[in-house]
C-alpha cells in the first residue's frame, strides 16, 4: 500500500503584543491562520508587536501604526527599539518597506546609549556604503551618515570616562571607525595626531582604540605612513598586534601601497594561512576588489599552498564576497567550476548567490537613499 499522505501541519505563532509604553496593556495572542481578527487597533493605541524581541519572526506596521512609533522610539525599551530597527531595515532589504522608513527611524536614534542599537545602525550604514562604492550617490549619503553619527561621538569623546562599560567602549570604536572611514576629516587627523604620539610613546595609544586608530591610519596613509606601519608590523612580537597592523595595512586606500600589501602575502613575515589573508583584507578593508582578485588569480597555486584544504576551498568565495555586481558571481561560478574540487561549488553557489542579491539591493536602494540624503543633510 502506498504510505499514508501526511496530515498538513501548521505552527500557532505566538505574539506579545499591546501598547509599547507604559501602562504597556499586553496580550498574549496566537496566530493560527493568516489573520489575526477582534483586536481594537488605532493611531493612538501606540500598538507594537514582539514586545521585548522574544518572537522569531519580523512584524510590518502601516503607515497608520509605525508613524507614532517612529515619533516616541527614543522611548522604548532596548530590545524594543532594537526589535523595530531590525525588523524595518529587513523589510527594506527585501522591498517590502522604502529605504526611508529606516532612515527615519535611525535618525530618530541617532542619541542612542544601547550598543546594540547603534551597532545595528553602524551595520546598515556600512553596508549601505559598500553598495554605494564607484557611484556618484556615495558622498551625499556619507555626509548625511557622518551627520547622524556626530552626536555620539559628542556624547563618547575619545577617551573612556569613569562608569563606562566594555559596551560603551565598543560603541566608541564603532563610532570613530565608522566616521573616520567616511571620510570625517577631524576624525582622521585626531586618530593620526594618536598614531604619531604612540611613536615616540607606545603607551599612549591604549589597547581599547588601538587597533581603530591603525585602521584608519593605515586607511589614509601615504608613503611614509605605511612604512611606519609596516616597520611597527614586523617588530612587534604580539601576534594579535602584529594581525592588527598588517590588517591596516589591508585597508590602505591608495592602489600602489594596497599593491605593496598584497606583495606581502606571499612573503614570509606572518604564518602562511594569515600572509595569504592579506589578499582578501585588502578587497574587503581598502575596497580594492579587481586589484586582490586579479592579483589572487594570477598568483593562486602560491597563495593556496598557504592553507589548508577547507581554507583553499574557501578562499576566492572569500575575496569575491565584496563584489556586487551580478556578472561576478557569473564569473566566480565558472572559474570554481574549472579550478577547484566539485565540493567547492556549494559555498561558490551560496556567495554568487548572495552577491546577485547585493547587485539587485545597489540598483533598488541607492538613488532612493541618495535622494532622501540629500534632503535630509544639513548644509
Amino acid at each position: 500500500m502506498p504510505p499514508a499522505k501526511p496530515q498538513a501541519l501548521s505552527w500557532k505563532i505566538p505574539i506579545l503584543l499591546g501598547r509599547a509604553l507604559p501602562p504597556n496593556d499586553t496580550q498574549l495572542v496566537t496566530l493560527a491562520s493568516n489573520h489575526l481578527t477582534g483586536l481594537a487597533v488605532n493611531a493612538s493605541s501606540l500598538l507594537k508587536a514582539n514586545l521585548g524581541d522574544a518572537g522569531y519572526f519580523r512584524v510590518q506596521y502601516d503607515e497608520t501604526l509605525f508613524a507614532p512609533l517612529l515619533e516616541h522610539a527614543t522611548e522604548l525599551e532596548e530590545a524594543d527599539r532594537l526589535n523595530l530597527l531590525n525588523d524595518t531595515w529587513a523589510l527594506v532589504r527585501s522591498g517590502r518597506e522604502p529605504a526611508a522608513s529606516y532612515l527615519q527611524l535611525a535618525s530618530h536614534l541617532r542619541s542612542d546609549s544601547s550598543h546594540a542599537v547603534v551597532d545595528q545602525i553602524t551595520d546598515a550604514l556600512w553596508l549601505i556604503d559598500g553598495l554605494s562604492s564607484g557611484r556618484s550617490e556615495r558622498e551625499a549619503f556619507r555626509q548625511w551618515a557622518r551627520q547622524l553619527l556626530a552626536s555620539q561621538l559628542e556624547m563618547l569623546g575619545w577617551t573612556a570616562r569613569s562608569g563606562e562599560t566594555p559596551l560603551d567602549d565598543l560603541r566608541r570604536n564603532a563610532v570613530i571607525r565608522l566616521l573616520g572611514g567616511f571620510g570625517d576629516e577631524s576624525v582622521i587627523r585626531e586618530a593620526r595626531a594618536r598614531f604619531s604620539e604612540s611613536l615616540q610613546k607606545p603607551e599612549s595609544l591604549t589597547g581599547d582604540l588601538r587597533d581603530t586608530v591603525w585602521w584608519l591610519v593605515g586607511r589614509n596613509a601615504d608613503e611614509s605612513t605605511y612604512e611606519q606601519l609596516h616597520t611597527l608590523a614586523k617588530k612587534t612580537e604580539s601576534i594579535e598586534q602584529k594581525r592588527s597592523l598588517y590588517g591596516a595595512l589591508g585597508a590602505v586606500l591608495a592602489p600602489a601601497l594596497a599593491r605593496q600589501t598584497l606583495g606581502l602575502s606571499l612573503t614570509d613575515e606572518l604564518p602562511p594561512q594569515h600572509a595569504a589573508g592579506l589578499v582578501p583584507h585588502v578587497a574587503r578593508g581598502g575596497e580594492h576588489m579587481d586589484l586582490a582578485w586579479d592579483f589572487a588569480r594570477e598568483h593562486f597555486d602560491a597563495l593556496r599552498a598557504k592553507l589548508s584544504f577547507f581554507q583553499a576551498r574557501d578562499y576566492v568565495p572569500d575575496i569575491f564576497d565584496h563584489f556586487s555586481d551580478a556578472a561576478r558571481a557569473d564569473e566566480l561560478e565558472a572559474w570554481t567550476r574549472q579550478n577547484l574540487p566539485p565540493d567547492a561549488a556549494t559555498l561558490a553557489a551560496r556567495t554568487a548567490e548572495a552577491i546577485r542579491f547585493r547587485a539587485g539591493l545597489k540598483e533598488r536602494l541607492v538613488p532612493q537613499i541618495s535622494v532622501w540624503c540629500r534632503e535630509n543633510s544639513q548644509p
